[in-house]
């Protein structure tokens, strides 16, 4: 319901939209430890973006590296292995192993 506006064409994010409680909903959120995002476009720019900090942050350079990247990004953005295959430059398969580990 919250992005029902963006979704028609309304407006581009549902904060734009006049009558929206969206406001409401976010003040709410930021009291919690979800992350609000509203598109698939912002969904995958976060991954991206927290992808390449972990890996600067932390880099890639073992098994464990790996899996708790890939953990961490099924648990925070609920993304598919697919998905996480994609974004690592992974086989697929080795992903659906870690995930299943």
């Amino acid at each position: 319901m919250i992005e029902n506006p963006v979704k028609a064409g309304m407006c581009k994010k549902a904060s734009e939209y006049l009558y929206s409680n969206y406001k409401k909903y976010d003040k709410k959120i930021e009291n919690c430890n979800f992350l609000f995002l509203e598109t698939d476009e912002d969904r995958e720019n976060e991954c991206k973006h927290f992808i390449k900090q972990y890996i600067s942050e932390k880099g890639m350079d073992n098994k464990d590296d790996i899996k708790c990247l890939v953990g961490l990004l099924k648990e925070k953005y609920g993304i598919s292995a697919r998905r996480i295959a994609e974004y690592l430059n992974v086989n697929r398969e080795k992903i659906r192993k870690i995930l299943k580990e």
